[in-house]
């Protein structure tokens, strides 16, 4: 059972709300706070401000990283999504719904070097191919010349 910690406020919410903490031998104690943030959410707007603030929040609380992640996909905010699939390492993910949403926004650089950092000519391979046909002016560019080279290198 959650209880509010007096006098203590949540900074990422600006001191607007306080924050509740489980009693100290609770055995599920993030598991409580997460249920907290959920509530909150059901009280403020979804925002794409909201949703980085619970990514950020994240970083030591898994499912509160995942209510911001979920937060960006529900609210059509592709290239914030993708952006986030691709900083934590879902770069196939983030091509398959950069695809589905047709997100051009994308620099193709940042999933090529992701592709090169699994040491799979495969991938590589994979996202070359996908941004030669979903942005054709990408073959014509410096980028692709030099990560054909790398990938030719690989095999």
């Amino acid at each position: 059972m959650c209880f509010l910690v007096k006098g203590t406020y949540a900074p990422w919410f600006k001191n607007e709300f306080p924050v509740f903490a489980c009693p100290s031998p609770c055995p599920v104690k993030k598991y409580c706070f997460i249920l907290v943030i959920g509530q909150f959410l059901q009280i403020l707007e979804p925002s794409r401000e909201l949703a980085m603030q619970l990514i950020e929040l994240g970083r030591q609380h898994s499912l509160t990283r995942k209510l911001g992640v979920d937060m960006l996909r529900e609210r059509f905010l592709h290239h914030d999504y993708v952006a986030v699939l691709l900083q934590e390492g879902y770069y196939l993910e983030a091509l398959r719904y950069a695809r589905k949403y047709k997100v051009i926004t994308v620099q193709p650089v940042l999933f090529l070097e992701k592709a090169i950092a699994s040491d799979s000519p495969r991938n590589v391979a994979a996202v070359l191919s996908f941004f030669s046909e979903f942005m054709p002016s990408f073959k014509t560019t410096s980028d692709y010349g030099r990560y054909q080279h790398i990938l030719s290198e690989m095999v």
